[in-house]
């Protein structure tokens, strides 16, 4: 993972909404099991490492050599997922994604203003967040130092109105790299890729 995470007052977001854009793709390694992807979620991790199947998430995934491709997914266990695909998502093209709680368990995810579907879940969430993900270890996140991954207008939803989003950076590979710009936009990069030097 390569992102921001908040755990402070999540009982008060209604609501988490950014811009992601990327021009430098990611590497991906062939496998079923293996993806790409940068989102936006709420969720209720469980143990060490902050993963959880506990999630509700929007944003692009890219899986084998395919096209990244628009995804919202919510869970509650490894056998009780629902992932669902989208259209295509281009490189250099911004995505405005959108996941909203209703604050009785049920999410409702957005891209481009256009409402993709809803999911409802039994548990509450304890955090927010926004993150780019690779599945395995030899995969690179997309974006350079140079050309990182931007996402901007990152705002959470508190009693109706939105406000800027304010995350701890997490990172769980020495080779991510999360920079937070002072008007709130994230950049993020992976050191491994071509150029990032």
């Amino acid at each position: 993972f390569a992102g921001l995470n908040a755990k402070e007052n999540v009982d008060q977001v209604e609501g988490l909404r950014a811009t992601i854009m990327w021009t430098v793709p990611p590497k991906l390694i062939p496998g079923p099991e293996f993806a790409v992807s940068t989102w936006i979620a709420f969720a209720a991790p469980q143990g060490l490492g902050g993963v959880s199947y506990r999630i509700a998430q929007v944003g692009w995934m890219q899986t084998d050599l395919g096209h990244p491709r628009l995804f919202w997914e919510w869970g509650t266990s490894l056998s009780d997922t629902q992932r669902q695909a989208g259209a295509d998502v281009k490189e250099a093209r911004p995505l405005k994604v959108e996941v909203d709680w209703d604050g009785l368990g049920t999410f409702s995810f957005y891209a481009d203003n256009v409402l993709l579907g809803k999911g409802s879940v039994s548990w509450t969430p304890t955090d927010v967040g926004v993150f780019a993900e690779t599945h395995n270890p030899a995969e690179f996140l997309p974006g350079t130092a140079t050309d990182p991954e931007l996402i901007t207008g990152l705002e959470q939803k508190v009693r109706g109105k939105w406000l800027p989003y304010a995350g701890k950076v997490l990172t769980s590979r020495a080779q991510f790299r999360v920079d937070v710009s002072p008007d709130g936009s994230v950049r993020i990069w992976d050191v491994r890729q071509p150029g990032s030097s």
